[in-house]
């Protein structure tokens, strides 16, 4: 079923929505491109307003500027896109049409690395691309990015001057998992075998057993992986997806793991011995079991290059894990979909015989010491804002990071609004005994809701309920406002 008859007004209504820029890639300027010469034209013969055109300019420049593109003051060309470096008193020079970029699609990366799709590269890209800051801020934002979402019994960290031997278990393990789109030439990658190693270095025995496969979906050696479990003092099974098991176009109706991995993690569970379970992927995985069984998981979708070395640093306690779930986790795929801030219906809901909980909450994620919310304080500044302040105290024996997730709640509203919606967060750094006051400062978007009558964002007075918490089922301290007109 269509929409448009035609390309100009395929054009007009996507600006109308907001569209502000067409994801053109292999499409030429001048066919192809809804947002190209036939856009032009159309704006010309008036038939599509200049003042759409305009407002989708306006934001695009808006970011690009943001961005820095246009610091060296050079200008690229809408057909630019389609030309090999260089120039055309070169020899290699090339003009790429589009029977040529459709029949790339079938010649694999290699044909597109040789095509340049925005311009020239900058003469100091590969010192750019090399800077070994460049290293420390990807180690730095995957240590920042791990969640724990289990830690029973306090686990981990582990001392690893009580271990003699571990196991790393599983196929993603000693894999390179980037997730798809990633660089098909990235500088390194350090598995997560690899960076237990690096940390433990030969004080530690280390051993690997890939046990499953996430390519070859029958094949396994599940013995080998129980075997190496049994003569380790602990397990570190790595397990999850990779950009075979998770790409554009490609959908799964199941959420459960892929392949044989839950008969290898029942496998290694029935050596006894404890088990911390790294989870690498690109989609939430219903992992019910796991959680049941499972003393230790750790989340950590793609980590980039640096994957081995930041899950090290956590599982030996080098640093303190302070990441959030930015999603909802599922049960299973009847829960789908479920999301923190679902509108309020006539009926709590339930299944048969089951439960609506999730198997982790939108903005859940453990630390190994512990937080508490004092003082919370609400003061309405104008008739839709409000300044919203709250202590938070590390009370555990090492410092770490808190996110403080701010939600608020319209009592009442002429339209059904969910029941919490996130409006603000702050991640929090505290040494042992630390108190921080937080502040969120609420202005007109905290409060109102799109009225498709008026067209434009309203806020209601009345009753609002602020919450502060470490999850949207963790909330800690909470206060009613009233706005008024």
């Amino acid at each position: 079923m269509r929409v448009a008859k035609t390309t100009t007004e395929a054009a007009r209504l996507s600006l109308e929505s907001g569209v502000d820029t067409e994801l053109a890639w292999q499409r030429p300027w001048a066919k192809g491109r809804t947002y190209g010469q036939p856009l032009v034209e159309a704006v010309k013969k008036g038939i599509i307003p200049v003042e759409l055109l305009d407002r989708a300019v306006k934001n695009v420049f808006r970011a690009k500027f943001k961005l820095g593109l246009f610091d060296n003051g050079q200008q690229i060309k809408p057909w630019q896109d389609y030309k090999v470096s260089g120039d055309k008193g070169r020899p290699d020079y090339k003009e790429v049409t589009y029977a040529d970029s459709i029949r790339g699609r079938d010649l694999g990366n290699d044909y597109f690395n040789q095509l340049d799709h925005l311009t020239n590269p900058r003469q100091d890209a590969n010192e750019i691309l090399n800077d070994p800051s460049h290293n420390k801020m990807a180690l730095d934002v995957a240590r920042k990015a791990i969640i724990l979402l289990k830690n029973e019994n306090n686990l981990l960290p582990l001392d690893k001057g009580k271990l003699k031997r571990i196991a790393v278990i599983g196929p993603n393990a000693d894999e390179e998992v980037l997730g798809g789109y990633s660089t098909p030439k990235v500088r390194y990658f350090v598995s997560v075998l690899d960076g237990i190693i690096n940390h433990v270095g030969h004080k530690v025995e280390v051993f690997y057993a890939q046990g499953v496969s996430l390519e070859d979906l029958e094949w396994e050696n599940i013995d080998e992986a129980v075997a190496i479990a049994r003569k380790s003092d602990v397990v570190v099974l790595v397990i999850g997806g990779n950009e075979i098991t998770c790409k554009e176009n490609e959908d799964r109706d199941y959420l459960s793991l892929v392949g044989k991995q839950q008969e290898l993690a029942e496998a290694v569970y029935a050596t006894g011995k404890p088990i911390v379970v790294v989870l690498l992927h690109g989609r939430p995985l219903a992992v019910e079991w796991i959680k049941e069984h499972i003393p230790v998981i750790i989340e950590g979708w793609y980590l980039g290059q640096e994957t081995g070395n930041a899950v090290a640093d956590v599982l030996f306690g080098g640093v303190n894990p302070g990441g959030k779930l930015p999603i909802t986790i599922p049960r299973n795929v009847g829960q789908v979909p479920t999301y923190y801030n679902r509108l309020r219906s006539g009926r709590p809901g339930c299944y048969f015989r089951s439960t609506t909980k999730p198997l982790w909450p939108f903005g859940h994620g453990l630390s190994y010491t512990t937080f508490e919310y004092s003082n919370l304080e609400v003061v309405v500044t104008f008739p839709s804002s409000a300044i919203v302040k709250v202590d938070l105290t590390n009370t555990g024996s090492r410092a770490g990071d808190e996110v403080v997730q701010l939600y608020i709640s319209d009592e009442y509203c002429s339209v059904v609004r969910p029941p919490l919606e996130l409006k603000r967060f702050k991640r929090i750094s505290l040494r042992p005994g630390e108190t921080k006051t937080v502040t969120f400062t609420l202005a007109k978007d905290a409060f109102a809701f799109y009225d498709e009558k008026k067209s434009d964002w309203v806020v209601e007075p009345g009753t609002f309920k602020i919450m502060v918490g470490s999850s949207c089922q963790d909330i800690r301290l909470s206060k009613k406002i009233v706005l008024k007109n």
